[in-house]
């Protein structure tokens, strides 16, 4: 889930090749793979962050083989920024 630090999206893509090439190792995860019966979804709480996603993984030739979905939900705000409040106060 994405919790609102700073638009990373380098940091998300980067996460996701690892997680595909990991997943492209394991012989059971590989089976599903190649059988089209595994995905990756990213959940995030902005569109405009979701659009961005979407397009980089479009662009992204390393996760061809496993398709990866990229959900804005906007009921997930009020979670991002209390989770944000809750960093700055413990600083």
């Amino acid at each position: 889930m994405d919790s609102g630090r700073e638009a990373r999206w380098d940091r998300i893509v980067n996460t996701i090749k690892a997680d595909v090439a990991q997943h492209l190792r394991l012989p059971g995860f590989r089976d599903m793979i190649d059988a089209e019966r595994f995905e990756i979804s990213v959940l995030t709480a902005f569109p405009a962050k979701a659009e961005r996603l979407t397009r980089t993984f479009g662009a992204t030739s390393e996760i061809d083989k496993v398709p990866v979905r990229v959900i804005a939900n906007s009921m997930l705000v009020p979670l991002v920024y209390s989770i944000q409040h809750k960093k700055k106060r413990n600083l």
